[in-house]
């Protein structure tokens, strides 16, 4: 008798340790899962009703594993927030680029936070540079904070900090600028030709990476996509840029650009779009030099400039880190100016960026026609 007491505690035991959830299939974010119907998913479930579907066709599509009679059964995750993994997944995986955005000879071309030391940039410079425009409820003033590059006739590129910094000082992003010279003028001139007016596009969605942290020093995943209301039309002051080739990674030392309308060394705002030549630093110098302030970097950052006097700062947030494809004879953006040292200009303190081609999965699977 004793020996058959002993034997039952012994299988509960056994029991108590065994999972209480099999997993017999592997979800999206490559967690281990269960085989079930779609109904019997709480995360599944909670995920369809809570965001749009263009946002997650991809991963429920993913999440299909079998038929059961005929209803339709998925992976559904044992441990859950499978979805913010397989974000990340595809974050930091590489794709080809949606015919949504320009063809690679239909971008980066020229038709002719602080920026410090930086030259004016001619008329035609960057026609993919974006200004965004801001507002108060119930106010009629408005306030340009941010930059941001236009990737397509219907999207422009820029930082997620830009959106929700400024949401939290009751600051509604509204409109983007486009073909924008000198804030101060209409129409800008040099002795050989003028631009057009520049065009205020109102703002349709505005769409922050998921992982991205308001409240964390790394500002890691500082992305953003702004969906405009109408498509654009192109002109030689309203112009694509490229994002990157996913061949070649690694801009260790490369010579780029910045440009925006930020704070200078002389005045609180810049009122004419500046351009500044910097180099990107080593990762190791970049991750050691930010330790020091008790900031630890992310894969997907990467910082450039450090030299005194010249850096971006207030204002130019949001903005492209640009680089000069010799073969294709284009630019690309490789990335967006996220943060750096609060005295701008300081010598051996470079500004972080995002790294774009780390995020071009991300971008794909936000853009719709």
């Amino acid at each position: 008798m004793a020996n058959y007491v002993g034997l039952q505690i012994f299988i509960l035991w056994v029991h108590a340790l065994s999972p209480s959830k099999q997993s017999d299939c592997t979800t999206p974010g490559k967690q281990l899962g269960q085989c079930i119907s779609f109904q019997d998913c709480r995360e599944l479930t909670k995920l369809y009703k809570s965001r749009p579907y263009h946002e997650t066709a991809a991963y429920l599509d993913e999440a299909r594993c079998g038929l059961k009679g005929e209803e339709e059964q998925m992976c559904c995750s044992i441990n859950g927030n499978d979805f913010l993994l397989y974000l990340a997944l595809i974050t930091t995986s590489t794709t080809d680029t949606p015919n949504l955005l320009p063809s690679p000879d239909k971008c980066g071309r020229e038709m002719g936070m602080r920026m410090f030391g930086g030259k004016v940039a001619e008329l035609d410079e960057f026609p993919w540079m974006a200004i965004l425009e801001y507002s108060k409820a119930k106010q009629s003033d408005s306030s340009f904070h941010c930059s941001g590059a236009l990737i397509s006739n219907r999207y422009v590129l820029t930082a997620a900090h830009c959106i929700t910094a400024y949401r939290a000082e009751q600051w509604e992003l509204r409109s983007v600028r486009l073909g924008e010279h000198t804030l101060q003028n209409k129409t800008d001139c040099n002795p050989f030709y003028c631009t057009k007016d520049p065009v205020n596009v109102p703002v349709e969605e505005l769409i922050t990476h998921e992982l991205f942290d308001p409240n964390s020093v790394s500002s890691a995943n500082n992305i953003a996509l702004i969906r405009l209301q109408q498509e654009v039309v192109f002109t030689d002051f309203i112009h694509p840029i490229c994002l990157p080739p996913t061949d070649n990674t690694d801009y260790t030392g490369l010579n780029m650009l910045i440009s925006g309308w930020g704070q200078t060394e002389h005045v609180p705002k810049s009122g004419e779009k500046l351009k500044l030549r910097i180099q990107v630093t080593t990762q190791e110098k970049c991750i050691t030099t930010y330790r020091l302030a008790n900031v630890e970097l992310k894969e997907g950052q990467i910082c450039a400039g450090g030299v005194k006097g010249e850096d971006s700062c207030l204002g130019d947030g949001g903005g492209p880190l640009m680089l000069f494809n010799q073969t294709a004879s284009t630019y690309f953006v490789a990335g967006i100016t996220t943060f750096g040292n609060a005295d701008c200009g300081t010598e051996d303190w470079p500004s972080v960026y995002t790294k774009v081609v780390n995020y071009i999965p991300w971008i794909n699977s936000k853009l719709r026609p």
